[in-house]
């Protein structure tokens, strides 16, 4: 099976080397605006049957849509689109063409993710805070530029939605300024229990984050404390070979309903969302 990687930085440069390293894939074809790549046009139209798209996030629809109309299967970092009804587009050119239209969600390959998934199922908790810090840098300041909240919450909130199932939001505010914000967002599960997710970016800020739970007498549980693990991207890249090479036999980590629901809430968090210092 010959894939082709369209994107050429820190994903694309990633996925390459983990697509070169499976006996399964014959070729990969290295896409990207600089010189010494194919043009994303020879891309469509080559043999390439399947492409990782990893662009800038506001490229992602109109791309994924051309390679699906070119009978490729996807692999597309997340978001897959930035709106919901872009996703269900997505979704359904890809059932009536018989392809893999699948999203890349490299926590959710994570052991520690397993593990707090494992520790919240045998615990009794009467709410949960999910708390991510990272750095400020281009990918994150474009999309904050563009205003593109829902683009940002996406990854959290699929961590959220394995871990406690359908989420609904109650409220959403954010404070921002030139370098950096900090979200929050209160969510709650279907079993009742209060979620909160509290993101915050700063300038040269180590990427770090963990899940805090109270039980129903309101003592502090212990949760896994997230560690960085190596090989994540072989890991999804694994994942969505096997995905490809045996569509409709292996199905994809995340399913496609779950993938459409998470960004409906990604949507409605983006129109919902509060700024008290604005």
């Amino acid at each position: 099976m010959k894939w082709a990687v369209v994107g050429m930085g820190r994903a694309g440069l990633l996925r390459a080397q983990a697509l070169e390293s499976d006996v399964r894939v014959a070729e990969v074809i290295r896409s990207s605006r600089r010189s010494g790549t194919v043009s994303f046009e020879d891309v469509l139209t080559g043999d390439a049957r399947c492409v990782a798209l990893c662009r800038e996030t506001e490229r992602h629809y109109e791309d994924s849509r051309r390679i699906l109309e070119a009978r490729k299967h996807l692999l597309v970092e997340y978001p897959m689109a930035s709106t919901a009804s872009e996703v269900a587009c997505l979704q359904a050119r890809a059932r009536a063409y018989g392809l893999v239209c699948h999203v890349g969600h490299l926590l959710l390959m994570s052991d520690w993710h397993a593990s707090v998934k494992n520790w919240l199922h045998h615990s009794a908790i009467s709410e949960c805070d999910y708390w991510f810090v990272g750095g400020f840098g281009r990918s994150p300041r474009r999309l904050v530029q563009r205003e593109a909240w829902g683009d940002l919450v996406v990854p959290r909130i699929h961590h959220l939605w394995s871990w406690f199932g359908p989420l609904a939001l109650e409220q959403a505010q954010v404070a921002a300024d030139a370098q950096g914000f900090q979200l929050d967002i209160t969510l709650r599960a279907v079993s009742g229990v209060p979620v909160r997710l509290k993101e915050t970016r700063r300038e040269g800020t180590v990427r770090h984050r963990g899940v805090q739970a109270l039980d129903n007498h309101g003592q502090r549980l212990t949760s896994p404390e997230w560690i960085r693990e190596p090989g994540l991207f072989q890991k999804d890249t694994t994942h969505a070979i096997d995905v490809c090479a045996e569509h409709g036999v292996v199905k994809p980590r995340v399913s496609a309903q779950d993938v459409l629901d998470v960004r409906k809430l990604a949507d409605t968090i983006q129109h919902s969302l509060l700024f008290p210092n604005g």
